[in-house]
């Protein structure tokens, strides 16, 4: 594992926001007979200065009735999220039995060099401790989930009346992680301290790849994580496409514009949403 989990590498996409507009987006879209579907890749954290995107994103939002995302941002309340995330991440034993002596050692001192006391993250499981760790290190760097895409849209829609439904719900994104062999959540929380210490020159590469619209560049950088795991790529990756593209492609026969927000990472790649969509006889363009 060179690069993050999905989680972690999806975090580290950064929009250009005044790029020149002859470039392309991470935007594409689908028509049908009487309906369009635009598909936005997403990043959960972003900073201040990213904003605003370019036009042709807000164009697709502002022709857009209602918004599909990955969650139901809208409905989503932070108390009860807050309930789930300690009921999911918290354990009854402490991080240094469940990762064992060598490895909690080595995770500790990788800890060490981002100025971070393993210790403190003691009650949570590896998982969420990588979760923890990647979102202090982006935070540092100047970005946040209140700048998130997901969010930004989310915001705008329920200010504007527009219907915003969620493709799943936040229990099963998290069980996702939840549900790993310990072996591997202990791999993701080590490979996630080691990748901390480079993430600001990670995301420099990722916008630039961003900017220049090189989905190819943006595949290499994001889907590599898997290359040892295709289990987890197949569940993570594979299976969830095929859940979201079973329910974006009867949108196209619908009679309404929908812009459908998810994470980048789900839009490179061939078995990404775009690929079957192309593979069930649809033309997609991207922006």
């Amino acid at each position: 594992m060179r690069r993050f989990f999905p989680f972690a590498a999806v975090a580290l996409l950064a929009f250009a926001a005044h790029a020149d507009e002859t470039m392309r987006h991470p935007l594409w879209q689908v028509d049908g007979d009487n309906a369009t579907v635009y598909l936005l890749g997403s990043i959960h954290l972003l900073r201040p200065d990213d904003y605003p995107l370019a036009d042709v994103i807000y164009a697709a939002y502002d022709d857009a009735e209602s918004l599909l995302m990955e969650l139901d941002l809208d409905d989503l309340d932070e108390i009860e999220m807050a309930k789930l995330i300690n009921e999911m991440g918290r354990a009854d034993t402490s991080l240094k039995q469940m990762m064992g002596d060598e490895a909690f050692e080595l995770a500790k001192q990788k800890a060490l060099l981002l100025g971070l006391d393993l210790n403190r993250l003691n009650e949570i499981e590896p998982w969420y401790a990588a979760l923890t760790v990647v979102n202090l290190q982006m935070m540092r760097l100047g970005f946040d989930p209140a700048n998130g895409v997901d969010l930004h849209f989310a915001t705008r829609a329920a200010e504007d009346g527009k219907e915003i439904e969620g493709l799943e719900t936040a229990r099963f994104q998290l069980s996702i992680f939840d549900d790993l062999p310990m072996d591997q959540q202990r791999e993701l929380l080590l490979v996630s301290l080691d990748e901390a210490v480079e993430l600001a020159d990670l995301v420099d590469d990722m916008v630039a790849g961003w900017k220049s619209g090189d989905s190819e560049q943006l595949e290499t950088m994001l889907l590599e994580s898997f290359q040892q795991f295709p289990d987890v790529y197949q569940e993570i990756i594979v299976d969830r496409n095929l859940r979201w593209t079973d329910v974006i492609e009867p949108l196209l026969d619908g009679n309404a514009d929908v812009l459908v927000v998810v994470g980048a990472l789900h839009l490179v790649g061939d078995d990404s949403v775009i690929a079957m969509l192309e593979d069930r006889g649809h033309t997609v363009r991207q922006h």
